[in-house]
């Protein structure tokens, strides 16, 4: 801490000679995602064994590809990124680190931990916001940002567990250049398996000898019927923002932050009725009128069975936050109002990725922007758009979007723009106002991590929660990011349990949140 205060240098440790080196990913070290520390805590309402999930942790990652994982952040005479892998790993260097803290109380009576969040069935609910329990999510030692990472000989992934008497948390945490979420559950899944003595259904971790993002940008590999994926313009070049206007959005992004209030994290649960209504809604208004304001009825996926207009829950979930986050701004405001979400690549690349080989623990992700006047957005003006239209033309540009030969457009004209400027792409319009959505459905989170064969002591009955309890399966977890100077105008993350509930963690000024919990009472 005191080095930090007083502008001490801090090195990295030496090298050592028989490590694997391996490279960072140009889109693992792609700007900011190096200073965003990930981090996934489960609550467990049985009392887990830390060797044992540490142990089997570091198993798997000293397992095959895995391996990667267990390497260490440095970096070279040139100052890019790269990965020492121990070899072997050992008592020393371990292939994952662990901290772990316990109470001689029941969760329930600790006064930061019995103030997690929980489902409420039947009723929406507000809730904690996760930065509220990073004093669980981290032990006295251990990496915190990328700087520790870097000064010190850790592994990249680490848990930390705390135990109760009645209950376990244990968190995970990487940064964000090691991984995207998606590959995290992955790893969650084999790490499951190894505590189940089930090593030989790990799948390959690919990610050690092939990045399939480097093939997409060198010309990729002939497709499985030994075709070849045409090529195309990416639909979306022209509305480039660079130069000047790149210029322009800068300073009215940091404009936006002085005069507007500083966002605030929170925590929402949407029970199934709840979002069943909404979802009703919307394909009832996107059936009845497939023409409005913000494109023709051809703009509309259908479902391939019935034939009617399709919307996933995401969808309708993010159009409906898109209008809670256009309010920020005045319904008269000429602005571009861009949505942009996330969007996992890893089965929409067939061309350079075979699913059935292994699984990729890495960053393989790309966006979907949708561009839109933030008068239609807002739904307090004369061309406001119906919560429908709106979840329709995001399923649209999905659609649009998310094709193999767009993908590869975006990827080459992504990497392109990162070593020519070092920067992201950015499209729109100088007036741009930020949404940016990711969705954890797909990562199943709650679902892959079996950690019964850990359990010490299962849990007692429980009448004050509210869903079934199985022994080593997490009742909750949630998702957060240290992230160092970053500021958002509204980034929120959505994730759809098995259930139909829906929970909700984003940042956004704090008047919208109430914007929020007024519009669901009228549900």
């Amino acid at each position: 801490m005191l080095d930090r205060f007083f502008g001490r240098r801090r090195v990295q440790p030496s090298k050592v000679n028989t490590d694997e080196v391996s490279p960072v990913y140009p889109q693992d070290g792609a700007p900011n995602l190096p200073n965003v520390t990930m981090i996934v805590t489960f609550r467990f309402h049985d009392v887990l064994e830390p060797e044992k999930l540490h142990g089997s942790l570091c198993r798997l990652v000293e397992t095959g590809g895995w391996r990667r994982i267990g390497g260490r952040l440095r970096k070279d005479a040139k100052g890019k990124l790269e990965l020492h892998i121990p070899r072997p790993f050992t008592a020393e260097r371990q292939a994952a680190g662990m901290t772990h803290t316990s109470f001689d109380t029941c969760i329930d009576d600790h006064p930061l931990a019995r103030q997690l969040p929980r489902p409420t069935p039947g009723q929406f609910s507000m809730q904690p916001a996760p930065n509220q329990f990073l004093p669980l999510a981290f032990g006295d030692t251990g990496p915190k940002v990328l700087e520790d990472w870097l000064s010190t000989d850790a592994p990249q992934v680490w848990i930390h567990i705390v135990s109760f008497r009645d209950a376990t948390l244990v968190t995970l945490r990487w940064l964000h250049l090691t991984s995207d979420a998606m590959g995290i559950s992955h790893l969650v899944s084999a790490w499951s398996q190894v505590l189940a003595g089930k090593e030989d259904e790990i799948p390959p971790m690919l990610s050690l000898e092939h990045d399939p993002v480097g093939d997409i940008v060198r010309g990729g590999r002939p497709g499985k019927d030994g075709g070849t994926v045409p090529e195309e313009r990416l639909a979306l070049a022209d509305k480039r923002v660079t130069g000047v206007k790149l210029f322009l959005f800068i300073v009215r992004f940091l404009v936006d932050l002085l005069l507007y209030p500083r966002a605030k994290q929170q925590m929402m649960f949407l029970p199934r009725a709840v979002v069943q209504k909404l979802k009703s809604r919307a394909l009832s208004e996107l059936e009845e009128d497939c023409s409005s304001n913000i494109g023709p009825a051809a703009e509309t996926v259908l479902d391939r069975k019935t034939g009617k207009p399709f919307l996933s829950t995401g969808d309708v979930t993010a159009a409906w936050l898109a209008q809670v986050a256009a309010q920020s701004i005045p319904p008269t405001s000429r602005r571009t109002h861009c949505i942009v979400s996330a969007m996992d690549l890893r089965e929409r690349v067939p061309s350079v990725v075979d699913i059935e080989k292994g699984v990729y623990v890495q960053n393989f992700a790309s966006t979907v922007w949708t561009m839109l006047p933030s008068q239609v957005v807002h739904p307090h003006t004369p061309r406001s758009a119906s919560l429908g239209k709106l979840a329709g033309r995001l399923r649209w540009d999905v659609a649009q979007q998310s094709t193999e030969p767009q993908i590869r457009a975006a990827i080459r004209m992504e990497c392109q723009n990162l070593e020519a400027t070092g920067q992201r792409l950015l499209f729109g319009d100088p007036s741009n106002f930020l949404t940016v959505f990711t969705n954890w459905t797909r990562t199943r989170f709650d679902e892959v991590a079996d950690f019964s064969p850990a359990v010490v002591l299962p849990a007692g009955a429980k009448p004050d929660w509210p869903t079934e309890t199985l022994p080593g399966r997490a009742v909750y977890f949630h998702g957060s990011a240290v992230i160092a100077g970053e500021d958002t105008q509204s980034l929120l993350g959505i994730y759809e349990n098995s259930t139909g509930d829906v929970w909700i963690n984003g940042v956004m000024p704090p008047h919208l949140w109430s914007v929020a919990e007024e519009e669901l009472r009228k549900i």
